[in-house]
């Protein structure tokens, strides 16, 4: 029985070579002679999140939005449609934001030979805005010449904290790494707030041709007593969002490799510094169906 790889058809002989590539950066790649097709798995870079307000202790400040995860994609392609060479690009997850009420910046796209293109996450606003990151597709007619066949997603961060109330979890719905949780924000009259979950992100093995698979429980965000998680549970978790403690910096948690969102930052007394998670960075995974 032919199993297929990543829920697609192997044609009927040959052997599978993988080449894994999980280092930010670009590579140069030359097609294999004789190769029939090419199966693949791309992860975006994912983005940090925005870091929270800070304000007098008597004012309410809000928590910030986390950076939304990479987006992901698979699929197949035929031989013919892949050039004889080019580059293999890994998006590097971009940084956290550092200091009060600062924005964040989009993940960087992961790409292979200028035909497959796996989006960043979406970087967001600072605190009190509304807006959270988001992953997003990039524009291509079909996708990208070539992609046959495929999945694609987008990775989603949590709502920014508000004034009065907890960190919001990250959205985990679709095939993508994950958003982190947004910041704890703080009303008058509250001493802490916690910073909301990371979504969770895919697990997979390195060493078995498998799809991603999600799981459930995402990186905690922070509370009085404890800090952020940062992507603990596995592949693509979003890091947790940072809390509001009264007299305390706030830090939301990294989001895990590949391509999981940072958490937001929480609000801070004036004094205090609230930074961002850092987003983390992609990968290209192929495997190259070659005569035996």
């Amino acid at each position: 029985m032919n199993p297929g790889i990543l829920g697609f058809p192997l044609p009927p002989a040959g052997q599978l070579l993988e080449q894994f590539f999980d280092v930010p950066g670009t590579f140069a790649w030359t097609k294999p002679r004789g190769l029939v097709a090419l199966y693949y798995e791309i992860v975006g870079g994912g983005a940090g999140g925005a870091s929270g307000e800070a304000g007098a202790t008597s004012s309410n400040r809000r928590g910030a939005g986390s950076g939304g995860g990479g987006q992901c994609i698979r699929g197949y392609l035929l031989a013919s449609l892949i050039p004889d060479s080019g580059v293999v690009v890994v998006g590097a997850g971009s940084a956290g934001a550092a200091g009060n009420s600062q924005a964040s910046l989009d993940g960087n796209a992961s790409s292979f030979c200028g035909v497959l293109f796996a989006a960043g996450g979406g970087g967001t606003t600072q605190a009190g805005s509304g807006v959270v990151g988001e992953g997003r597709a990039l524009s291509f007619a079909g996708d990208g010449p070539g992609h046959i066949s495929g999945t694609e997603a987008f990775g989603r961060s949590g709502v920014a904290g508000v004034a009065n109330g907890n960190g919001n979890s990250a959205n985990t719905s679709g095939l993508h790494a994950a958003g982190g949780g947004s910041g704890g924000g703080r009303q008058t009259g509250t001493t802490t707030a916690n910073g909301g979950a990371g979504g969770r992100g895919f697990a997979r093995s390195k060493l078995a041709p498998t799809a991603f698979s999600f799981t459930s429980a995402g990186p905690a965000g922070a509370t009085s007593t404890t800090a952020a998680q940062s992507g603990a549970y596995g592949p693509g978790d979003g890091g947790g969002g940072g809390a509001y403690v009264t007299g305390a910096n706030s830090q939301g948690a990294d989001g895990a490799w590949p391509g999981g969102g940072g958490g937001g930052g929480g609000g801070v007394d004036t004094g205090f510094t609230s930074t961002g998670g850092n987003g983390a960075g992609g990968m290209v995974r192929l495997w190259l169906w070659v005569p035996t």
